[in-house]
């Protein structure tokens, strides 16, 4: 088996804010493209959604470590919202075809950004608060194959009550022979 980052195993680790942003600025960004009928536009939309994705990641970040705790989702989406509607201007002077609909495209900014600031905030809080539980009961946080396999069954079996079949089969997969 690959081993896997311990970088990767938080979910409040800079790869992951960058994937989550990633995933929220170009997720956006198709769908709105796609909405307004300006699919052609969606190539050069999908790098400059990536560069707002990785500016904005550096901006939330910089906030978060200057806060020095965690804070709520909603200041987070507040956050998200600011530094995305902050970003637009940018997107519209490399992109001609944002300026057009300038309110438009403010709009669709802040419906990224927010999202994506609330899901960093509520990352960090939440790994803050899984590391201060652990820390309470003298364990070291694990989020590896290891912890996994201590409560696999538990996660099956409650797999199998929601009737989330799929859920369970991926956990029992993992440890078939």
């Amino acid at each position: 088996m690959i081993p896997f980052p311990r970088v990767l195993k938080r979910r409040s680790s800079w790869p992951s804010s960058v994937v989550t942003a990633l995933i929220g600025w170009n997720g956006f960004a198709t769908v709105a493209a796609l909405g307004f009928g300006r699919a052609p536009l969606l190539p050069s939309l999908l790098g400059v959604a990536s560069a707002c994705a990785v500016v904005q990641v550096l901006a939330l970040r910089a906030r978060l470590r200057v806060a020095r705790r965690p804070d709520g989702v909603i200041a987070g989406a507040i956050a998200g919202a600011v530094t995305a509607l902050l970003l637009a201007p940018g997107a519209m002077a490399v992109l001609a075809e944002l300026a057009w609909h300038p309110l438009l495209t403010l709009l669709v900014a802040a419906y990224i950004g927010a999202p994506v600031g609330a899901f960093l905030s509520y990352f960090r809080r939440d790994d803050e608060r899984i590391q201060q539980e652990s820390c309470s009961r003298g364990v070291p946080v694990d989020y590896g194959r290891d912890a996994l396999a201590e409560v696999a069954d538990h996660v099956v079996n409650l797999a199998e009550a929601e009737d989330l079949p799929a859920h369970g089969a991926a956990v029992r997969v993992r440890f078939e022979p």
